[in-house]
């Protein structure tokens, strides 16, 4: 009887962490930055081996307000979810993946140079919250067709270079 229950434990215990698994990668992958205020995080780096990436909305209790310069360049990422509650994408935060799409979640107002450049992308949708999108964000990639919304101010050089876009 007693290794039945120690098995039921391991079973329920293997449940959880795999219902756990499909919400979000593993904190300890992520390397973060606390924001000046002390009340949020920025993610500064990625050390997990998934190439289909789900950012978490909170790291250490903290809400996840930013992905920092180059976080995950260079991952062989294939798929991200970004979560709402990030406000910014910096610089090459996503350069040089194996992207081929991407939704950015409404609530971001900028976008980095070269932050999604050297993917796979065939579509990307931009929220009406996105202000400024820099040099070369999406460059060097696969898209085709790309709505930019009114709420787009301020526009680097080369946002959409090297792209079949009509």
């Amino acid at each position: 009887m007693i290794k039945k229950t120690v098995f039921l434990v391991v079973l329920m215990t293997g449940l959880v962490f795999a219902s756990f698994g499909l919400e979000s990668d593993a904190e300890k992958d992520f390397t973060t930055q606390i924001t000046s205020d002390g009340k949020s995080v920025v993610i500064t780096g990625y050390a997990g081996k998934n190439t289909d990436i789900r950012i978490p909305s909170q790291i250490q209790k903290k809400p996840v307000v930013g992905i920092g310069y180059s976080a995950f360049a260079d991952k062989k990422i294939t798929s991200v979810t970004i979560p709402d509650g990030i406000t910014f994408i910096g610089d090459e935060a996503f350069w040089n993946n194996q992207l081929t799409s991407v939704i950015i979640p409404d609530g971001v107002t900028s976008i980095g140079g070269y932050a999604f450049a050297n993917n796979q992308l065939t579509s990307v949708t931009i929220p009406n919250s996105v202000i400024s999108i820099w040099r070369c964000a999406f460059a060097n990639n696969q898209l085709k067709n790309v709505t930019i919304p009114k709420s787009v101010i301020n526009m680097g050089e080369e946002v959409f270079a090297f792209n079949p876009i009509k």
